[in-house]
């Protein structure tokens, strides 16, 4: 695991609990449930929404990312054809502290935001999708913002931007404590945080095998 190239800072994994195998760091789960895995075959099982208040906190932003270059990998499955206004995962408390993403939103818009919600530069979004057992990536460094659905580029722009630390709760299924965005009905199979912008070539590695990494 340790010295893989595609060994993520934190990788978590859902499997009976929603844990870090890199660093140990696991989540506290707000409801929810489990289910089998993955339609791609993979073993184990997935954290499961089954209602929009379901949420798992899995640490402190200030303790998990970094505030420039940043990879987010999303093993992501939406269980029904209703479009809300929901998050995938985030944490948002002031605009220059987010790092989140709607997979999709009310609209059917995937949203990228990261350091801010300013279209064009701090936000990116991808319409026109659709969605099922997907690998999501979400990038941001000196290529600029990107949104990658199962290896295929759905958007990016040539913002290079960076975030503030604010010491808050980074959730999956929720974005900020106070706010009205909640889970949407989905698996979360696996979700890894790079503390780099991954190279185009990580991208379709991870996407073949996302667990390849942890294979010793």
């Amino acid at each position: 695991m340790q010295g893989h190239p595609l060994t993520p800072r934190y990788g978590f994994i859902m499997d009976g609990s929603v844990a870090d195998i890199v660093r140990n760091v696991r989540g506290i789960l707000i409801a929810g449930t489990w289910a089998p895995n993955s339609a791609r075959g993979y073993s184990g099982t997935a954290r499961k929404h089954t209602a929009t208040t379901d949420r798992v906190d899995i640490g402190l932003d200030s303790e998990l990312l970094t505030t420039g270059p940043c990879s987010i990998v999303l093993g992501y499955q939406k269980t029904d054809a209703v479009a809300r206004g929901s998050v995938a995962f985030g944490t948002t408390t002031g605009t220059t502290s987010t790092c989140d993403a709607y997979v999709p939103f009310s609209d059917n818009v995937v949203y990228w935001d990261y350091g801010g919600t300013a279209g064009g530069s701090t936000r990116l979004t991808a319409s026109g999708l659709t969605f099922g057992d997907d690998i999501w990536a979400f990038t941001q460094g000196l290529r600029g913002a990107e949104i990658w659905q199962n290896g295929i580029l759905r958007a990016a722009n040539g913002s290079n931007n960076v975030r503030v630390n604010a010491g808050t709760q980074f959730m999956l299924g929720k974005n900020n404590a106070g706010s009205g965005q909640l889970s949407d009905l989905a698996l979360w199979k696996f979700f890894y945080i790079y503390h780099r912008q991954i190279l185009r070539s990580e991208i379709s590695d991870l996407v073949r095998t996302p667990y390849s990494w942890v294979e010793r």
